[in-house]
């Protein structure tokens, strides 16, 4: 009698479980990459405007403070759609600084 639990002579045993995890990894740092590009390119047009280059002229990267407005991370896991919130967001707070710090 088999064994009901054994998967010895069952279609599963030539089944290559490693491969199929090796595979969804490839798949999954492919779909990162293309990720963090399209996103590096929402930054790039962030850091592309009027604000943010009198904002960095203004504070040089070192001697920015927690209070400063913070460049999202590409690498962090957002929805898209939390994604578009957090630059939009990040956008909104330069220029906001901006205008607040003109006088300076």
């Amino acid at each position: 009698m088999e064994d009901p639990l054994c998967f010895l002579n069952s279609p599963y045993e030539s089944f290559d479980w490693y491969e199929v995890s090796v595979e969804e990894e490839k798949w999954t740092s492919w779909q990162n990459i293309v990720q963090e590009r399209i996103r590096q390119k929402g930054i790039d047009k962030g850091k592309g405007l009027r604000d943010y280059q009198i904002y960095s002229k203004t504070i040089p990267k070192e001697a920015r403070r927690p209070c400063h407005p913070v460049t999202p991370d590409i690498k962090r896991k957002f929805s898209r759609k939390q994604w578009e919130r957090e630059v939009r967001q990040w956008k909104i707070s330069v220029h906001q600084w901006v205008d607040k710090n003109s006088s300076l």
